[in-house]
């Protein structure tokens, strides 16, 4: 039986990132185009409503290197598009439901180093298609900070790619609720080969309700030295998922509830790979007995210490190689 969940969970997040995964093998590279920074003003071909060409996998933007100074409902494939030196501040993007294409983005950063701070993204609940709220990739570097991330329908802030480093820190990002059509989400996603410092962010209530799939607060794979830290991590089918090497998830908390949603998993963290530390988190089921398995450890040479774990059926749950 426990063999049986270990496989099962393991292709449950197959899925769940499997859309994903086939975005950026067809994005070509594009050049960085300088060093300044750009904080532009309003974008003619935002401004008229037109959608620009980004060069990158046949993908639109309402803004190029450019930030709107008014609420910006996204109609194009992505809101504000950079492949430049930049920052973006105290903007306002919304996707829409009547809105949609296949795929759509709030802000995508495409090999350069751009802060993004005090921000908003938001998604309506009705909206019926992917939405990443927020994406660094291809070599991309920055601060996203202090910023709002609501309702995305597939991940709030991704981060991927071979050379992409980000310092996520203080942002709040809150799923949709337990969801049951269309698409799971997750709150944040490192992979492929990105590098990212995950700390002080709240995130919240990423949920897939039907049994079949999971959801997690922040998930991490196929990379590798990845910190997460003093993160606030609520709700959720999964809290935490480390896959890959030498990561380290600190000081963390992790709490899991369903709620009256009974087929909704109720899992803390999974960890699988090579010197991984586990150190110093609180993970807890909010509902007393309500948790299925605090920690999931498969690999090697991960190591698990002063952790507080609580209310849970199996507290941990230790496949990992012995030598």
């Amino acid at each position: 039986m426990i063999s049986k969940a270990r496989g099962r969970v393991k292709s449950l997040v197959a899925f769940g990132i499997a859309g994903l995964l086939l975005v950026a093998f067809m994005a070509p590279a594009v050049a960085n185009n300088g060093n300044g920074h750009v904080n532009g003003g309003v974008g003619t071909q935002g401004a008229t409503g037109e959608c620009q060409e980004t060069g990158v996998d046949g993908l639109t933007a309402h803004y190029v290197n450019e930030v709107p100074h008014y609420s910006l409902d996204v109609e194009c494939d992505i809101g504000i598009f950079f492949d430049q030196n930049g920052r973006i501040n105290n903007v306002e993007i919304r996707g829409t439901e009547g809105n949609e294409t296949s795929q759509q983005f709030g802000v995508y950063v495409h090999g350069a180093n751009v802060d993004l701070t005090n921000s908003s993204v938001s998604v309506e609940a009705d909206y019926r298609d992917q939405f990443v709220s927020v994406s660094y990739r291809a070599g991309s570097s920055g601060n996203v900070r202090g910023n709002v991330l609501e309702g995305a329908h597939r991940v709030g802030l991704l981060i991927r790619g071979a050379d992409t480093s980000v310092q996520a820190r203080g942002n709040t990002i809150t799923g949709s609720g337990a969801k049951t059509s269309n698409w799971a989400e997750n709150g944040i996603q490192i992979d492929q080969q990105a590098h990212a410092v995950v700390a002080n962010n709240e995130v919240h209530d990423h949920y897939w309700a039907n049994n079949d799939w999971v959801s997690s607060g922040i998930v991490v794979f196929d990379t590798s030295r990845v910190n997460v830290q003093r993160n606030t991590i609520t709700g959720g089918d999964m809290g935490l998922w480390l896959e890959g090497e030498n990561h380290t998830a600190i000081h963390n908390t992790i709490e899991t509830s369903s709620g009256e949603d009974t087929n909704v998993w109720n899992d803390g963290v999974y960890i699988d790979g090579a010197n991984i530390g586990l150190r110093h988190n609180n993970i807890r089921a909010l509902r007393e007995d309500n948790g299925d398995v605090g920690v999931w450890v498969l690999g090697s040479n991960n190591k698990l210490i002063g952790n507080f774990i609580e209310d849970f059926a199996d507290p941990i749950l230790d496949f990992a190689e012995r030598t």
